[in-house]
């Protein structure tokens, strides 16, 4: 994985882990500086076909957000802002949300 602090969910079948982390941090630079800035230090899940977001206070909370809103989204997740989150980058799951909840 990339030193972009990111965390990729693919469900199996679906885009590679690295085209998912490619399109993620495609994507995330395409946000307004003013949502970075807004907020900093939570948490953003993308889903990497729509470009669809949600930003919450942690990755379980976006995940779900996005899922309910996307079901079988391909997401992307990142912590906002420049600081990387070490935890977050060396976890990488596959499967469906619901096995997390």
């Amino acid at each position: 994985m990339s030193n972009n602090a990111v965390f990729d969910v693919i469900p199996s079948g679906e885009l590679p882990l690295e085209e998912v982390s490619a399109r993620g941090v495609e994507w995330y630079g395409k946000l307004p500086c003013e949502i970075e800035t807004a907020n900093r230090n939570r948490y953003v899940a993308i889903d990497v076909v729509s470009g669809d977001l949600e930003i919450a206070r942690s990755t379980a909370e976006a995940m779900r957000s996005l899922q309910a809103r996307r079901p079988g989204a391909q997401m992307f997740l990142r912590k906002i802002g420049s600081e990387p989150e070490p935890e977050l980058e060396s976890r990488v799951f596959g499967g469906s949300i619901s096995d997390w909840r």
